[in-house]
This record gives structure tokens, C-alpha cells and sequence, in this order.
């Protein structure tokens, strides 16, 4: 296990790789061998989870859209999805260790090595259009990535060892480097999150600690005018830049439908086809995949009762970390990290997912539910301690 742990780490780093390839292999042996068997557990997350992906098979049924192509990226969601149920009935919890250090340190080294580039030192092709993608196929993934290994080394630092601070400043310089604009939310805000729980149950000098060292590491971004100006267009470019406008025009549009359609939606998968066809009239420089906003984009095609299940999952995953976190002992040190971890890594898919299709990619998912996987394990054991206590 601990072999698989450290694969799995180094997967989320050096993806699109050879190292992929057997991660998901394993993670499919493991989803059949421990996470099939244990999703049968009478458990909120698992039965939500399942309405999800079988209400989005209905609404399909019912708009006579059913197809293979549909069905597979339904079963392609609960695989991405499925870390979740592998990692929390495992019992490998204590063993995050293997996977946080060979993600930290092989995305460290990644980012080292681009700093290096982008110094002009040495050309691995890292840098795609001025963006730090390293072995991502795009900078949105990336974003995603080293905003994750950005918060877990901040949790680490807080919660465990003063000296993975060194890691924070050079995680955080390889996520301005991506220049994902909704990765640079989805950290900042996740951070002060974990700053602020951090300080209610224990002390503000610890929040103010890390809060330094974040401003300190952002102030970076006024010395890269490439990454300040794309930082700064979040709030200044809204009408000029067709990135921000397209997700206007996608918010625009998905209204309208769900005016029309409100219980079931347009059916799941069929917003590419929706979106192609006023396409067809006004021309816009737009993808027309996802609408950009896993809330929105949930409810149009799925409806309301989709989105409810959605919200529910993540609302239910958010209470029992949280639930679980005000409840750890202050010297579990450990546990606490876990904790933390998992409320940082869903606290950053869904602001992203505010602003990113988070939902269909699965570097995103899979990453997102392993951590939680292993948060949940923990929080689990808590449970089943007061339980037996009581």
C-alpha cells in the first residue's frame, strides 16, 4: 500500500505520463476490491453520490437523449469520484504521509526546475503561452494542482512542522507561474478558510503566522508583471476579455434554460449541443463543453433536483469535516492535519468549481477525493471513538 501511495502521489505531479497510466490502473483494482465492496455502506455520501449519477441517467431517459457516450461519462464521474470510498474504508488513513510527501516534493522539484526556465537557465518546455502547464495538458489543470499542494503544504506547516514552510512560497510562486485566475481564488480563498478555524480553536498567532508568509508570498505577483497583470484582469478586464465574458454569456444562457426547464433540465451531457446551436447564430469565441460553474452548469443540465443532490454531497462532506475537526483532540496533531487537508481540498474545488468545469476533469476529481477519502477516514474513526464512548 504504501508503494501505491507514493504512485498516487506522484501521479497528481507528473501527470499525462507513464505514471498515470498506472495509477489509474491501480486505482481501478482498488475501486473494485475495496471501494465497490464498502459503497454498499448505509452512508449519506454514498447514497447521494449514487441519486446524482442515476438521476442524471433519468433526465436523459426522459429528454430521449440516452446514449453510450452519455452513460460513460456518468460512469466516468463516479470513477473519478471513487478515491473517496477506496481511501475511507482502507484503514491507511495514517499512511497519507507516503502520498503528501512524494506529491509535495515531486511538485517542488517541477517547480524548482521552472523557475530555472523561466530564469532562462535551462528549456524543458514547461511553459506553454507564457503559462507553467509542466506535464498538464493546460494551465487550468495545473492551477488546480499547485494550488492543492500549496494548501496541504500550508496545513502541514500549521498543524505538523514548522519547516514545510519553505515549501509554501515555492508552491505558491509555481501557481502565479500557471496564471490560472480561478486556482489564484480558490487558494486564497481556502487559505484564509484554514486560517480562520485554525485560529478559533486555537490560538491567532498561528493564523497570523501563515497569513505572513501568504501575503508575503503574493507580493510576488508585483514582481512578475506578467502574472500581476493576469491577476489584476479579474477585476478589470470583465467586457474586454472573452475568457470573463464567456462565462457571462454561459451564465446568460443557462438561465434561459432553466426558466424553460426547470425539474429536469436539458438532459445530462447535452449542454455542448445546446450551446453549439446559438453558436450557430452569434458566433461567440466560446467552448461550448461546460458552462464554467459546476452549480450552474448541474442545474441546467439535470435541473433542480440535480443541483439539490449536488449541494447536498458537498454540504454533507463540509459539516462532517468541520463536525470532526471542532471535536479532535488539540494534540492529534496528525488527525488534525487530515482534517484540515480534507476541508481544503473542498473548499478549493468548489470555489473553482465556481469559475471551472471541476466536475468532468478528472486530475481535478480524483486528486480532490483522495484527500477527502483519507479526511473522512479520520473523521469516521472519531465517530465510531464517541460512539463507543457514549
Amino acid at each position: 500500500m504504501k508503494l501505491l501511495l507514493l504512485l498516487f502521489g506522484l501521479s497528481w505531479s507528473i501527470t499525462d505520463s507513464a505514471v498515470l497510466i498506472v495509477y489509474i490502473l491501480l486505482l481501478i483494482f482498488l475501486s473494485v476490491k475495496i471501494g465497490l465492496k464498502n459503497f454498499r455502506n448505509k452512508d449519506s455520501i454514498n447514497l447521494f453520490i449514487l441519486l446524482l449519477a442515476l438521476w442524471r441517467v433519468i433526465t436523459c431517459w426522459i429528454k430521449g437523449v440516452v446514449s453510450i457516450n452519455i452513460l460513460s461519462k456518468n460512469v466516468k464521474f463516479l470513477f473519478d469520484v471513487s478515491p473517496i470510498f477506496v481511501f475511507r474504508y482502507a484503514k491507511v488513513e495514517h499512511q497519507f504521509g507516503y502520498l503528501f510527501y512524494s506529491f509535495i516534493l515531486s511538485l517542488s522539484l517541477i517547480t524548482a526546475l521552472s523557475i530555472l526556465e523561466f530564469l532562462g537557465v535551462v528549456d524543458l518546455g514547461f511553459f506553454q503561452g507564457g503559462y507553467l502547464q509542466a506535464f498538464h495538458r493546460n494551465h487550468i489543470k495545473s492551477g488546480f494542482i499547485w494550488s492543492l499542494a500549496s494548501l496541504l503544504s500550508l496545513v502541514f506547516t500549521i498543524k505538523m512542522n514548522k519547516k514545510f514552510i519553505i515549501f509554501v512560497p515555492l508552491l505558491v510562486t509555481g501557481l502565479l507561474f500557471t496564471q490560472s485566475r480561478s486556482y489564484y481564488l480558490g487558494f486564497l480563498g481556502t487559505a484564509f478558510i484554514i486560517l480562520i478555524l485554525v485560529g478559533f480553536k486555537r490560538s491567532f498567532k498561528y493564523s497570523m503566522f501563515a497569513i505572513s508568509s501568504i501575503i508575503f508570498t503574493f507580493g510576488l505577483i508585483y514582481l512578475i508583471p506578467e502574472v500581476r497583470s493576469r491577476f489584476l484582469s479579474i477585476f478589470t478586464n470583465i467586457q474586454a476579455e472573452w475568457s470573463i465574458k464567456c462565462r457571462l454569456i454561459f451564465l446568460e444562457e443557462g438561465l434561459k434554460i432553466v426558466e424553460k426547464h426547470p425539474v429536469f433540465g436539458i438532459g445530462f451531457g447535452q449542454w455542448p449541443s445546446y450551446f453549439s446551436q446559438i453558436n450557430q447564430i452569434y458566433k461567440y469565441p466560446c467552448p461550448n463543453y461546460h458552462v464554467h460553474n459546476i452549480f450552474i452548469h448541474e442545474l441546467v443540465e439535470t435541473g433542480l433536483i440535480g443541483l439539490i443532490l449536488l449541494i447536498l454531497i458537498l454540504v454533507i462532506i463540509v459539516y462532517k469535516l468541520l463536525n470532526a475537526y471542532f471535536q479532535l483532540d488539540i494534540k492529534n496533531k496528525f488527525g488534525e492535519a487530515l482534517i484540515l487537508s480534507g476541508i481544503a481540498a473542498i473548499f478549493n474545488l468548489i470555489i473553482g468549481g465556481l469559475f471551472e468545469p471541476d466536475l468532468v476533469k478528472s486530475v481535478v476529481l480524483i486528486p480532490t477525493f483522495t484527500v477527502l477519502g483519507f479526511a473522512l477516514a479520520e473523521a469516521d474513526k472519531l465517530t465510531r471513538v464517541a460512539t463507543y464512548r457514549s
